[in-house]
């Protein structure tokens, strides 16, 4: 039995983003913050590579989204180990885009979505003015499985069947404490969002408000 699409991103964003800067005040610190409106959920937080030290903090963005169609990517700035991925058999795959080709590495198990995803320049500028980050659409690994509720697409162990979820996830370098700052990475969170309900089918084609 197959369930109806949820509905498009773009009809619950501007509830999620004002929820969300409510929530954060005049200026994160880095706390967790999590905002649900119907179906989507958008989680605001900051982790360390050494503990306690907020100066080399990282701002993080994550959501859950289903996606059925496993539609994979990552992407991330050029660096000196980034021929470490190359190596491990990472494709590296070119957008067209020479500017944002020569600063970024960018794969996929999807080349023709991965490059519709990005034909937006809004996506690729954004990424660009967030500095060292990285960008990625992987499996949950059940992270996300029971957050939503029951449906038909996966049976659990338990005899239960519920949603399977995927995870979008951003972070780059630098707790971005101020709302200017903060507003600019998480409209490009929210943009990606918007972008790949296209490539999902378990999401409406367009927002019902026609936006």
């Amino acid at each position: 039995m197959a369930t109806d699409p949820k509905p498009h991103f773009l009809d619950h964003r501007d509830r999620l983003r004002a929820d969300l800067f409510q929530a954060v005040g005049e200026r994160w610190e880095g706390r967790k913050v999590r905002v649900d409106s119907g179906p989507w959920t958008l989680i605001l937080d900051s982790y360390d590579l050494v503990p306690n030290d907020f100066d080399r903090g990282f701002t993080r963005l994550s959501a859950p989204f289903l996606n059925p169609e496993t539609f994979r990517f990552t992407i991330y700035e050029q660096g000196p180990f980034a021929w470490l991925g190359k190596l491990l058999g990472m494709q590296d795959i070119h957008l067209g885009e020479p500017g944002f080709d020569s600063k970024w590495i960018v794969q996929s198990n999807s080349p023709p979505k991965i490059r519709e995803l990005f034909d937006d320049p809004r996506l690729r500028d954004g990424i660009t003015a967030a500095g060292d980050c990285e960008f990625t659409l992987h499996d949950d690994e059940g992270v996300y499985d029971r957050l939503v509720g029951v449906s038909d697409l996966t049976t659990t162990g338990d005899g239960a069947n519920y949603l399977s979820y995927d995870e979008l996830l951003f972070s780059c370098a630098g707790i971005r404490s101020q709302p200017e700052q903060l507003r600019a990475v998480v409209d490009l969170f929210c943009l990606a969002l918007e972008r790949l309900c296209q490539f999902s089918s378990a999401y409406a084609d367009q927002p019902a408000a026609g936006r």
